[in-house]
């Protein structure tokens, strides 16, 4: 398992190395629609969403440590 994650992460740093060594032409995308800085949730609502980002973080942090 070692030596094919080690295979893998060799083959992402030589793409992000020849990917940063070359100009690459970018265009900026961005939405028309105006952005909504201060949303009125509820408590309710909020508390579900940051349940909900934790959880994913830490199912996340626990998938990736078992690596």
């Amino acid at each position: 398992m070692n030596k094919i994650l080690t295979a893998v992460l060799c083959v992402m740093l030589c793409g992000i190395l020849t990917a940063c060594s070359s100009p690459v032409a970018a265009e900026v995308l961005k939405s028309d629609l105006d952005r909504i800085k201060s949303p009125q949730v509820s408590q309710v609502e909020l508390d579900s969403l940051v349940t909900g980002n934790s959880q994913f973080a830490f199912d996340l942090y626990h998938v990736l440590s078992q690596n």
